[in-house]
């Protein structure tokens, strides 16, 4: 049961790690594209 949990625990963890740096890349990009557009 314990296992489980910090199986779950940990998978959620890493996910939410995911979608930050997937959050802050396309931010990054964004911002990137911007900045070349108005170049």
């Amino acid at each position: 049961m314990n296992n489980i949990m910090l199986f779950y625990i940990t998978i959620g963890i890493v996910g939410i790690m995911l979608a930050i740096v997937a959050a802050a890349n396309m931010y990054w990009g964004y911002k990137a594209d911007t900045k070349i557009k108005k170049a």
